[in-house]
């Protein structure tokens, strides 16, 4: 699940990855890993910006329904940390903070 989007000042976060302009987040990651059944769902975001109720409502109904048939789903924004807290925090999400 990709949260990127774009920096405050409109700079596309996609531009900071050695993909951008060559393939897609999706089309990356499946070259990477083509035994892998990955899928990016895009929910782009604004760094440093707040995620509006509409695109947080999003993510949760995408994150609860992948969840619910046993998948994996990572949650990927440019520092991982704003955008991604935001996100757990709405789904009351807990962190696992053990060291492994």
């Amino acid at each position: 699940m990709s949260l990127l989007g774009t920096k405050p000042d409109g700079v596309s976060e996609h531009s900071f990855y050695s993909f951008y302009k060559k393939q897609t987040f999706q089309e990356w990651l499946l070259d990477r890993y083509p035994d892998r059944p990955i899928q990016v769902i895009e929910h782009p975001t604004i760094d440093f910006t707040t995620i509006s109720n509409e695109v947080l409502a999003a993510v949760e109904s995408d994150v609860t329904r992948l969840l619910s048939k046993g998948l994996t789903v990572i949650l990927v924004d440019s520092g991982g940390e704003t955008r991604t807290g935001t996100v757990c925090k709405f789904m009351q999400f807990v962190e696992d903070s053990r060291k492994h």
